[in-house]
C-alpha cells in the first residue's frame, strides 16, 4: 500500500501539483483518502477531507505529502477514533484555514477532536501536514432510541466536509470498490457494459439454465470479446465454465458479439450469434454444441458454411447485427429478424429458413418492422405474450387476440423500448397497438440503467424470462482499477397486463426469495409535509424492500391544488422538487448525516384536461460524493387503477445496484450508486415527504439479503 500511495503522490509532485494521501486500516481493508487543496473562498488555503467510516476504529496511519518539487514526506500517526468526523452534530462547509476548522469544532459541547488537517499552498511551495486524533463523546441510549424526523430542506445540499477527488490520478478509487452480491456478474473484467452488450443466448437445457455474456477475459474494457458461459439449477446460484466461443476465425476475429438461441425441433440448441471480420463487416453465425449430451454444452463447435447472413447491399456492413431466437410461421417455414438502420430508420431485417441453416432475405420492402428517426436497433427480441398467471406462449404461437412484444435496443441512446401490437402471419408485419407508443418512442423495459435485454422461454415453470445488463456509472478508469465492469439485472418474468391493456408486467423470478434472511417491519408511518423519518431497524446494503403506501384522497384537496396544471419531470428538481403529493418516497444506502443518498419515489401531479398522474423516479444526485459519477434522474407515468388505493414498490439494493419494480411490475427503474461513506452498516434507510400534504407509509418490509454463490471452475 506504501508503495501505491506514493507512487500516486510522485506523479501528482511531477505535475507541480501539492496533495496528500492517508492510509487508514478498516475491517481488514485499507482506505486511501486523497487529500488535496480545496477551492473554498476566504482566501485560505483550505483543505477538503473525508473519512468513509464511523464507529471506533484503531488508526495507524501512513500519511504521505506531496510537496511540488520537493519530494514526498511520510509520516507516521497512531490513535483511536471513537467516531468519525461524518456524525458530527454540526454540518456547515469546511472553512478554508486552521483557525476556521478549530472554530467549526468548538461549536459542539459535546465534540471533543483532535483535528486531521492538511494545510496547503497550490503550485511548487511547502506543504503543512497535520495530522491529529480526538474523541467524541457518546450520544445517550436515550437519543438514540429517538425516531429521528428531520425537515427536507429544498435548498441546494452542502456537506460539512466535502470529499475531493482527483480523477486523473490512475490506480486511486474514490469509492470501496464493492462487488455485488446477488447480481449476476464475473469475477473480472467485462459484462458487457461501455461498449459490449449482454446478455447472449439465454435458455433451458437438460436441467440447467444457461446464460451467455460477452466478455473480455484479458482486461476490463473493450476487445477480444468473447462468449463466456454460466448455468445454473435456480437462476441464483452460478457456475462459470470456460468460454463456448473465441473470436478466431475470419468471419468473427474483431469479436463474436450479441446473439440468441434457437432449438431445432430434435431439441439440439443453435447459436446464432454476431461476428465482426478484420474490415468491421458485422455478419451472422452459427455453432452447435459438440456434444449434445453434455447438459452443461461445455464445447461448441463453428459451422463449417459460417457466415451465415451478410449484410444485403442497402445495409452498411457496420449496421448489420444481432439475430433474433428464430419461430416458425403458420406456413412451417421460420423466420428470423436482424437489427439494423436504413438512415436514421431502425429497422428490424426479416430472413426466412426451411432448415435453420440457408436463409433468405426478404428486401427492404418486407422489414418486418420499422420506427422512423430511431437510429440503429440493436438486440432485437420479438415474441408472443400472455396475460400475467398463465402459460408463456413459445415464439411460434400467432393468430387472432395474440399480443406481440416487439423490443429494441436503441444504439443512440442505450436504453431498451418496446411496443405491444399485432403480428400479421400473412404479411409478416408487426403493427403496434398505439403509433404514437412505436418502438422508441414509446414504452421502456425499464427506466434507468438496463440494456440489451434478452428472452427465453423457461419450459418447466413455463414462463418468458428476461435477461438484461445494468451498466455502470462510473467513469471507465475506475473499472479498468477494480479489474470488472457491469453486472446481469435480475431475471424477470414476463407478461401482458391485461388490466391496462397498455404495458408489460416485469417480475423479478421466484427463486431470489431463497437469499432472504432477517426481516424487519413497519406499519402506518406518518409523514408530515417536508419530513424525513428514520427507520431505525433497517441498516444495510444488501436488501430487499417491499413497501406500500397509500395513495392519497385527491378528491379532498381544495381548488387551488385541483387546479395545478404541474407537468412534473423526475429530472426536474428529483427528490428537492416540491409539489402536492410529493416526492415521497425512501432514501436508501444514506449516511445519517445525510451527505449521500439514494432516493427513489413517488410523485402525484395534476394536469389540466387530464387529471392526476403518478410518476416513480430514481434520483442519484446526492448518491455518491465522488467525482465523476453520471447522476443523471430516471423515471416515467405509472399505471394506477382506479381500485388501486395504494402505490407499491419492490426494491433490491445490492452494493451499488438499486432495482426497483413498481405497481405490481407495470414499470421498472434502476440506479447505480457509489457511496464512499453509507455502505455496509453506514448505509441507512429514511422515508421522506417533500409535499406540501402528508403522505401515509401503510407497509414496509425489509429482507437482508444473503450472497448468491458464484463458482468458477
Amino acid at each position: 500500500m506504501e508503495s501505491c500511495c506514493s507512487s500516486s503522490l510522485e506523479k501528482k509532485r511531477e505535475e507541480g501539483g501539492a496533495m496528500a494521501a492517508l492510509v487508514v486500516p478498516k475491517e481488514e481493508e485499507e482506505v486511501l483518502l486523497l487529500l488535496q487543496p480545496g477551492g473554498g473562498g476566504g482566501g485560505g488555503a483550505g483543505m477538503d477531507i473525508n473519512l468513509p467510516f464511523s464507529g471506533d476504529h484503531d488508526v495507524h496511519a501512513h500519511c504521505y505529502v506531496a510537496l511540488g518539487d520537493h519530494g514526498i514526506v511520510e509520516r507516521e500517526n497512531k490513535g483511536r477514533i471513537t467516531r468519525s468526523l461524518l456524525d458530527s452534530d454540526e454540518a456547515g462547509e469546511l472553512p478554508s484555514s486552521s483557525h476556521g476548522v478549530q472554530q467549526l469544532f468548538q461549536k459542539s459541547g459535546r465534540t471533543r477532536v483532535l483535528m486531521l488537517l492538511l494545510l496547503a499552498f497550490f503550485g511548487c511551495v511547502a506543504a503543512l501536514l497535520l495530522v491529529s486524533v480526538g474523541v467524541r463523546s457518546s450520544v445517550g441510549d436515550s437519543q438514540k432510541a429517538v425516531v429521528e424526523t428531520r425537515e427536507f430542506s429544498n435548498s441546494s445540499f452542502t456537506p460539512a466536509l466535502a470529499l475531493v477527488t482527483d480523477t486523473s490520478q490512475k490506480g486511486v478509487i474514490p469509492y470501496p470498490s464493492r462487488r455485488t452480491a446477488f447480481h449476476l456478474r464475473p469475477e473480472k473484467n467485462w459484462i458487457s457494459g461501455f461498449h459490449i452488450w449482454l446478455p447472449a443466448g439465454p435458455m433451458y437445457y437438460k436441467g440447467y439454465y444457461h446464460i451467455f455474456y460477452q466478455y473480455n477475459p484479458g482486461k476490463a474494457v473493450w476487445g477480444n470479446i468473447t462468449w463466456g458461459h454460466g448455468v445454473s439449477k435456480d437462476l441464483v446460484q452460478w457456475t462459470f465454465i470456460h468460454t463456448a466461443l473465441q473470436p478466431n476465425q475470419w468471419y468473427d476475429i474483431k469479436g463474436t458479439w450479441s446473439g440468441s438461441v434457437t432449438m431445432r425441433p430434435d431439441g439440439l440448441p443453435l447459436i446464432y450469434y454476431t461476428g465482426s471480420s478484420a474490415a468491421n463487416e458485422q455478419m451472422a453465425s452459427l455453432a452447435e454444441p459438440k456434444d449434445s449430451s453434455d447438459p452443461l454444452l461445455r464445447e461448441w463447435v463453428k459451422y463449417e458454411r459460417n457466415p451465415i447472413l451478410r449484410p444485403p447491399p442497402a445495409i452498411l456492413i457496420t449496421d448489420f447485427r444481432d439475430p433474433t431466437t428464430a419461430w416458425k410461421g403458420p406456413d412451417g417455414v421460420y423466420r428470423l429478424v436482424v437489427g439494423s438502420k436504413i438512415g436514421r430508420s431502425g429497422v428490424a431485417l426479416l430472413y426466412k429458413s426451411t432448415d435453420l441453416y440457408n436463409w433468405i432475405y426478404q428486401g427492404e420492402d418486407h422489414l418486418l418492422h420499422a420506427v422512423a428517426g430511431t437510429g440503429m436497433w440493436e438486440c432485437v427480441d420479438f415474441y408472443p405474450i400472455g396475460p400475467l398467471g398463465e402459460p408463456a406462449l413459445d415464439n411460434s404461437v400467432s393468430g387472432p387476440g395474440i399480443k406481440h412484444v416487439m423490443k429494441v435496443s436503441l444504439d443512440d441512446e442505450r436504453h431498451d423500448w418496446y411496443a405491444l401490437g399485432h403480428y400479421d402471419t400473412d404479411r409478416d408485419i408487426f403493427t403496434p397497438d398505439d403509433p404514437i407508443l412505436d418502438v422508441g418512442i414509446g414504452l421502456r423495459y425499464n427506466y434507468g440503467k438496463f440494456y440489451a435485454s434478452k428472452s427465453f422461454i423457461d419450459p418447466v415453470k413455463q414462463r418468458r424470462i428476461i435477461w438484461g445488463f445494468v451498466n455502470e456509472s462510473d467513469p471507465e478508469v475506475y473499472d479498468v482499477e477494480k479489474g470488472w465492469n457491469t453486472v446481469m439485472g435480475i431475471p424477470r418474468t414476463v407478461w401482458y397486463d391485461n388490466y391496462t391493456n397498455a404495458n408489460i408486467i416485469q417480475l423479478p423470478v421466484d427463486e431470489i426469495n431463497q437469499l432472504r434472511g432477517s426481516k424487519v417491519s413497519k406499519k402506518n408511518v406518518h409523514l408530515a409535509p417536508r419530513a424525513i423519518v428514520a427507520f431505525e431497524e433497517a441498516v444495510g446494503d444488501q436488501l430487499d424492500i417491499e413497501v406500500v403506501f397509500d395513495y392519497p384522497n385527491v378528491s379532498k384537496v381544495g381548488d387551488k391544488e385541483r387546479n395545478l396544471d404541474d407537468h412534473f419531470d423526475c429530472g426536474q428538481g428529483g427528490a428537492q422538487a416540491q409539489g402536492v403529493f410529493g416526492p415521497f418516497g425512501l432514501l436508501l444506502l444514506a449516511d445519517k448525516q445525510l451527505r449521500e443518498l439514494s432516493a427513489v419515489f413517488f410523485y402525484i401531479s395534476h394536469v389540466k384536461n387530464v387529471g392526476w398522474t403518478t410518476r416513480f423516479c430514481v434520483d442519484p444526485k446526492r448518491a455518491s460524493l465522488a467525482k465523476g459519477i453520471d447522476t443523471t434522474i430516471y423515471g416515467s407515468f405509472v399505471n394506477v387503477l382506479e381500485t388501486e388505493d395504494f402505490l407499491s414498490a419492490r426494491i433490491f439494493v445490492d452494493k451499488t445496484v438499486i432495482e426497483t419494480f413498481v405497481q405490481g411490475g407495470r414499470m421498472t427503474a434502476n440506479m447505480r450508486s457509489y457511496p464512499t461513506l453509507a455502505y455496509g452498516s453506514n448505509a441507512h434507510i429514511y422515508f421522506f415527504n417533500n409535499g406540501s400534504l402528508p403522505i401515509n407509509v401503510r407497509s414496509i418490509d425489509v429482507w437482508q439479503m444473503q450472497s448468491a454463490n458464484l463458482v468458477t471452475v
